[in-house]
């Protein structure tokens, strides 16, 4: 339970709270305190991050909370049950509750860069008011919402460590919570690679997967270049040749094949020459491997979610 009887006065000590530690899922963190959170459920977040929350009020940090707008009155009832006094600590400044729209989202679209700059102003700010440290919580469902692919995640979750992985100054951390619900199994490797530190099963740990920033975003740079030229060969397809293409990938046999398309078994021979010719498929493995990278590109969504990454408009 938080303390609230005075928290409509107190205003922190820039001094305090510098040389704290800061305990999350059963450990501490250090300087890399840019943290992936996996969740299968909300009652899960909320059990495993509420502590991180109230040790921050307690020690008389700011805490910064970004959530999707329709769980805005969600968000704040199961703190106000937990026994947070959320009305006294907005007003005394230590916790400011933003949505995706006024974030990530500003504007109707995602802007990595304008993105990171508002989170630094909003540390420089909490600052200047006298808060020592700023702890982030993001739930990174907002990607969900934007026209956006997976390589601007990734590069956007890459590049905040180099703000955010310094030995030298207060650790701020930041929190990005991802709903195991929501997206598929490569995205959520992918994520967990660009970032130093994981909660998996409620549980800080140390992620040994992780991959340095420069080294990653070389990679993801390598995998768009890739993805335009395998996007080029596409674009060569006819429309028939993009119906065929499915059940190549699929195995199934040629005749098989024309008796769904209602062809014949001569002809789907033909397409299937074709687009391992304009594919520049060695094999039916690379072809395989081709048309998963292009699907990764394109379509981030859980398997049981109604939602893909990237939405078509």
């Amino acid at each position: 339970m938080v303390p609230t009887h005075d928290s409509r006065k107190r205003r922190p000590k820039s001094a305090k709270g510098t040389d704290q530690r800061i305990h999350l899922g059963g450990s501490t963190l250090d300087h890399r305190a840019h943290v992936c959170a996996f969740f299968n459920s909300r009652d899960e977040e909320y059990r495993v991050l509420l502590p991180f929350l109230e040790e921050g009020l307690a020690l008389g940090e700011k805490n910064v909370h970004t959530v999707d707008p329709k769980l805005r009155d969600d968000h704040h009832e199961r703190l106000a049950l937990a026994g947070v006094d959320v009305e006294a600590v907005s007003e005394s400044g230590q916790f400011e509750l933003r949505d995706w729209s006024d974030t990530h989202l500003a504007g109707g679209h995602f802007d990595q860069h304008r993105t990171l700059a508002l989170f630094r102003q909003i540390i420089d700010k909490s600052k200047s008011d006298g808060f020592p440290i700023t702890r982030f919580v993001t739930n990174m469902e907002w990607a969900l919402e934007a026209n956006l692919d997976t390589n601007a995640l990734l590069e956007y979750e890459a590049t905040a460590n180099n703000a955010w992985l310094r030995p030298d100054g207060p650790i701020n951390p930041v929190i990005c919570t991802y709903d195991l619900n929501r997206f598929t199994a490569n995205i959520i490797v992918d994520v967990m690679r660009a970032h130093p530190m994981v909660i998996i099963g409620g549980v800080l740990r140390e992620n040994p997967f992780f991959v340095p920033p420069q080294e990653f975003l070389e990679e993801l740079h390598s995998r768009r270049a890739r993805i335009m030229e395998l996007q080029e060969r596409y674009a060569q397809l006819t429309p028939r040749e993009r119906e065929v293409l499915p059940f190549v990938v699929a195995g199934m046999p040629s005749k098989q094949t024309a008796d769904e398309l209602g062809t014949s078994e001569i002809t789907i021979r033909v397409h299937r020459r074709q687009i391992m010719r304009k594919m520049k498929a060695h094999s039916l493995a690379d072809l395989i491997r081709m048309t998963e990278a292009l699907g990764s590109h394109d379509d981030a969504r859980h398997p049981h979610s109604d939602r893909s990454f990237t939405q078509k408009k």
